[in-house]
């Protein structure tokens, strides 16, 4: 199909959504633009993850916390997909000493 087509198809749908359905829209295309800037290995996946999930969709003044507007898949997924965000930071890794209880807490007094 010719790109145009398209363009005007899926412009002619969105002007025909209900108003309370846009959110829930702008918040799938942004993630749909995440997706595909982690397959491509764009360098700035972090920032369009962390606008997708984190922030909420871009240029809309919405409040809604990710709990209250995802289902608990969507919100699995968007955890494993930060958790995997993560490994294109090449972080270096905590030793087991920095990890440790006495580490954490200091040693218990006797």
């Amino acid at each position: 199909m010719d790109q145009q087509f398209l363009r005007q198809q899926l412009i002619k749908i969105i002007v025909s959504l209900p108003q309370d359905m846009l959110l829930e829209l702008v918040s799938f295309v942004n993630y749909l633009r995440y997706k595909s800037s982690t397959r491509s290995g764009v360098g700035n996946a972090q920032a369009i993850f962390l606008q997708t999930q984190a922030l909420g969709p871009v240029g809309m003044e919405s409040e809604i916390p990710m709990y209250e507007r995802l289902s608990s898949q969507e919100l699995s997924q968007a955890f494993l997909d930060w958790a995997d965000s993560h490994r294109l930071m090449d972080l270096p890794t905590l030793s087991d000493e920095a990890i440790s209880r006495e580490s954490l807490y200091g040693r218990a007094t006797e």
